[in-house]
């Protein structure tokens, strides 16, 4: 699908193909010719045919980190990042069907609800045994089922003197080794691989019942109801909170915390006992980079928000013909990343409280089917006295039960493989993201590290299994940090069938009392202390802010703000 979907180009010497700092959205891949790699204005590489480059504008919009330029004619295909990720998308979907599809067939499985044969389909992992390989070998302890989707397989059993004789043959979409859901008896008979080749679909049994239960457990379960906070909920606009009746004209600016690209977040006061904060967006800009459904998914996720005190809180939003306004809680203790540098890394104590602060916005989050996707100590804001908060939820999205999203999301450090392989992703990118939270907390950076973000993207999915723990990270917070990042995301804990109990529950945080917590009733480790109402103290530069004045934007896209 790939490759018919590919456009072939034709480029002369000296023709570039590819100009530092423009935005791409296509992604090239040589047939033939020469190249060289530029950037600013020397040549630091070339290549030949059958190059794959401009590899990143397949996941985002991104610049160009260098110029690529024909050396000689050259034969070019490309293929551009809508077209890739539709074809993504169209795949995966099949695929998940596909697999439905096998589920369905097995008798033992086919009196599950469609929403725990859903939740099956996470867990069933691909493998390809080449030509003779044993896949199952009589006697041995049977722990995993499988399902045939490609290829056959060939049933032997031993006969008295010792030797096999072939029982049966199996071809696509038939399935053997069913008696490892059950229990862990020993196999009756041994499978082989027929040639060219065999590929299955491999289901474990302790993953199966982590995650689901045990058959009999799911076949008396109640059928789940879809979730009653749908699209009509989120579009829900009021406030009603105590400070509902301020106008934007009742503010008064006292200081910038921070600024950026998007545009900056002011301290303001309404009058001399009341501080907020005040989240300025350029319109022009959320139109110009398609952020119109993010910045009203913010609002709606954080409108959802006020009950829990690990989340940042929005009283209102305001509007005018140039920004939208988010006026928040002002927490003047700063940023978790800010108190990071200055210490380089926290001790223990200091990071299992931020990461359980973390594990309580988090399941508040899930437990409203809202994802967050963009957790770095950068987001954690700090109330004066030492408790963590969730900000920025650009990146959140309510995703109803048992459904995935399929949008590029998060900083590139913290995304998780299947947000990178594009395979649908839910809640258990978050587990991920604690996962790395945790590690940078301890060390002061973060377990997957490159020169550039392909770099990066490349360690992650080589897994959390071959990065070399530093000794200062004490081995339960090693433990929980593999069991967190996971590659396959149904393994994940946090995932499982006691959803995020088990991360409570894991031994690096013993110690911790939870409902304390929850009442804020722990000494924080981290405290912030002030002065006065609008000490500064604990911020540092606001950030290089863009004080040009931006144009009108009058679409009238933001009617709801």
């Amino acid at each position: 699908m790939v490759i018919d979907a590919m456009e072939m180009l034709h480029f002369q010497a000296n023709d570039y193909i590819i100009n530092e700092n423009d935005e791409g959205s296509e992604i090239y891949v040589s047939e033939d010719g020469k190249f060289d790699v530029i950037k600013q204005g020397n040549v630091i590489g070339q290549f030949g045919g059958e190059t794959v480059f401009g590899e990143l504008a397949i996941l985002y919009n991104a610049k160009r980190f260098a110029s690529i330029r024909a050396v000689t004619n050259a034969k070019v295909w490309k293929i551009d990042r809508d077209k890739f990720r539709q074809i993504m998308v169209i795949s995966g979907s099949k695929e998940r069907e596909e697999n439905l599809n096998f589920l369905r067939s097995a008798p033992f499985l086919n009196d599950l609800s469609e929403d725990v044969l859903n939740k099956v389909v996470d867990l069933l992992q691909r493998k390809f045994y080449a030509t003779n390989t044993c896949i199952v070998r009589e006697g041995d302890i049977g722990n995993e089922f499988f399902i045939i989707r490609g290829g056959t397989v060939t049933i032997k059993k031993l006969n008295e003197s010792g030797e096999e004789r072939v029982v049966d043959n199996r071809k696509r979409g038939d399935y053997f080794g069913e008696q490892a859901l059950l229990n862990a008896d020993c196999r009756q008979a041994s499978v082989y691989a027929d040639a060219p080749g065999t590929e299955v679909l491999k289901l474990d049994r302790e993953a199966f019942i982590s995650y689901l239960g045990t058959i009999p457990q799911l076949r008396e379960l109640p059928v789940e109801r879809s979730d009653p906070e749908g699209r009509d909920s989120n579009r829900k606009s009021e406030f009603d909170n105590e400070y509902a009746n301020i106008e934007l004209t009742d503010l008064k600016k006292i200081a910038t915390l921070g600024a950026g690209a998007f545009g900056k977040v002011d301290l303001v006061s309404y009058d001399k006992k009341t501080i907020f904060a005040l989240k300025i967006v350029k319109k022009i800009d959320i139109v110009k980079q398609d952020q119109i459904e993010h910045i009203y998914s913010e609002k709606h996720v954080m409108m959802k928000c006020r009950s829990s005190p690990f989340i940042i809180e929005l009283y209102k939003t305001f509007r005018n013909d140039k920004f939208v306004y988010f006026l928040m809680e002002a927490c003047m203790g700063g940023d978790v990343w800010t108190v990071m540098s200055q210490r380089r890394f926290f001790d223990e104590k200091t990071a299992r409280f931020i990461a359980g602060c973390v594990v309580e916005a988090f399941d508040f989050l899930h437990s409203h089917n809202i994802i967050y996707r963009d957790l770095k100590p950068e987001n954690l804001m700090l109330t004066t006295d030492g408790y963590c908060k969730l900000v920025d939820f650009g990146f959140a999205k309510h995703i109803p039960a048992n459904q995935k999203t399929h949008t590029f999301a998060g900083t590139p450090e913290y995304v998780a493989p299947e947000i990178i392989l594009d395979r649908g992703h839910d809640r258990s990118v978050d587990y991920w993201a604690l996962g790395i939270l945790i590690f940078e907390l301890l060390v002061g950076k973060t377990p997957f590290r490159g020169q550039n973000q392909i770099k990066i993207y490349q360690q992650i999915l080589g897994g959390i299994d071959v990065v070399q723990m530093p000794s200062k990270i004490p081995k339960s917070a090693q433990n929980l940090i593999r069991a967190l990042c996971k590659q396959l995301p149904a393994e994940r804990l946090g995932y499982q069938r006691k959803g995020i109990l088990d991360i409570k529950r894991h031994s690096w945080f013993d110690g911790l009392d939870w409902q304390k917590l929850r009442n804020k009733q722990l000494s924080s480790p981290i405290k912030r202390p002030i002065n006065h109402l609008t000490d500064l103290q604990h911020f540092g530069p606001s950030g290089v802010e863009n004080e040009a004045d931006p144009p009108p934007e009058t679409s009238g896209w933001d009617i709801d703000f």
